[in-house]
């Protein structure tokens, strides 16, 4: 069962897809998949087997491009950072506000 869970974080990684995009077809949850690659949650047997099928499947897909990788990364981080800010705001009980975004002309 370990070289299943080593295998699929292997391909997950490799593809460079989020816990989410590996877990939704597997039909669990990201923070369950988190916990049963990290052995702090049992590996049923049907699991198991699926996840072998995801990861056979996943044999001919390529790498995510480094590029495409670093804007998915620092979009997350946007995400967090904002949800973090809205955090503080409403501690001291104010609300964020919204910004227009700027528009260029097109010529």
């Amino acid at each position: 069962m370990s070289k299943i869970l080593d295998d699929i974080e292997d391909v997950r990684l490799r593809l460079g897809l989020t816990q989410l995009a590996v877990a939704r077809p597997l039909g669990i949850t990201q923070p369950h998949y988190s916990k049963v690659v990290g052995r702090a949650a049992a590996l049923p047997d049907d699991l198991a087997q699926r996840m072998a099928q995801w990861t056979k499947d996943q044999a001919f897909e390529t790498p995510a491009k480094s590029g495409d990788r670093e804007m998915l990364e620092l979009t997350r981080s946007i995400e967090r950072q904002s949800k973090r800010l809205a955090t503080l705001l409403a501690a001291q009980g104010r609300a964020p506000t919204k910004r227009r975004v700027a528009r260029t002309r097109s010529r």
